[in-house]
């Protein structure tokens, strides 16, 4: 059996499958505005950005994860589960302190998730892929990295206001005691990962394509748009690696949690999770020839497939085409 999950904008859904009879298991979904109304998201986002900001609250699918799992655990022995595939609206990101991987390998299958990692939160909101506040980062970043073509010839895009490194510069520009806080930063699919792996787990090279920081030639950070975007931001990102290499042991697979709890009890199988972002319609100027826009449910169970960015950058995108106050769905990128 395998489960796989979506965190999209406005909710979080599963699906557990079983290969050999070709059928589904079980499926879920908690819808964010609907499900956790005191969170005043009913769109999955805090409403009244300014600026151009557009902010969810992590502890939302953090609760989230808790109630979905409850529910599934009352239709399907979760016990069952061999794997578990999660994908997240891209370029999201959270902000963590350096308590997040303790309680990560600590956490109790009975509390709920925000009592037990609330607290390990160095940023209280998360950007999301809707934000176009960050313009003049975007202008920054290029400016100390050379120029735009050089962005797009190391990262294969141009900076773009919704993607994760001008996020992440706005932020230690406006709050530089709370970046100086963060230990470790995620992207939203990593983040979910991280929660059922319980441990920090590395961000997959098709989600860190989006975040102007990845070197698509060699695959690992590279320095000068690190450098470009915040001090010290190297030792604050997961490593970026192909999904099928995280390959955790779990414990208390059966529970609302599927995390390594203190159960005392480790199982002898091996249970995979990977993570991956959705890719959003629209968003990457045309420097990848052939790369498709896939509208991901549930995230396939294998390894991306990874473009080697091309010599030259065609298109300069400077805002993003969605926005606060703009019709979207579920699968629309989110």
């Amino acid at each position: 059996m395998f489960l796989g999950l979506d965190s999209s904008t406005q909710s979080l859904s599963a699906l557990v499958i079983d290969p050999a009879a070709g059928t589904v298991a079980a499926e879920g979904s908690v819808n964010f505005g609907q499900d956790l109304p005191a969170y005043g998201s009913p769109s999955g986002f805090i409403p009244g950005g300014r600026d151009g900001e557009v902010h969810a609250d992590p502890r939302m699918w953090m609760d989230a994860i808790g109630l979905l799992f409850r529910r599934l655990g009352g239709e399907f022995d979760l016990s069952r589960i061999e794997g578990i595939a999660c994908s997240g609206q891209q370029h999201g990101s959270v902000y963590l302190g350096p308590s997040f991987e303790r309680r990560l390998a600590t956490l109790d299958p009975g509390p709920p998730l925000v009592g037990q990692l609330a607290e390990a939160l160095a940023r209280p909101t998360s950007p999301i892929w809707m934000d176009t506040s960050t313009g003049a980062e975007c202008r920054e970043i290029a400016a100390a990295a050379g120029g735009d073509d050089e962005v797009c010839r190391r990262s294969g895009s141009v900076a773009i206001e919704r993607f994760t490194g001008p996020q992440i510069r706005r932020f230690h520009k406006a709050d530089p005691d709370g970046y100086e806080r963060t230990a470790v930063i995620h992207l939203v699919s990593s983040f979910v990962g991280s929660i059922l792996a319980g441990k920090n787990i590395a961000i997959d090279y098709g989600d860190a394509a989006g975040m102007n920081l990845l070197n698509l030639k060699s695959l690992d950070w590279d320095d000068t748009l690190l450098d470009a975007t915040a001090p010290g931001l190297r030792a604050k990102l997961p490593p970026p690696a192909a999904s099928k290499k995280d390959v955790p042991k779990l414990r208390s697979v059966s529970n609302m949690v599927i995390a390594p709890a203190s159960t005392g009890s480790d199982s002898t199988s091996r249970n995979a999770v990977t993570s991956t972002d959705h890719t959003n319609s629209g968003i990457l100027c045309r420097v990848m020839p052939g790369a498709r826009m896939l509208k991901i449910v549930v995230m396939k169970l294998i390894a991306p497939r990874i473009d080697e960015a091309p010599a030259r950058c065609s298109e300069r995108i400077r805002r993003s085409i969605a926005g606060p106050g703009l019709p979207f769905r579920d699968d629309s990128g989110g």
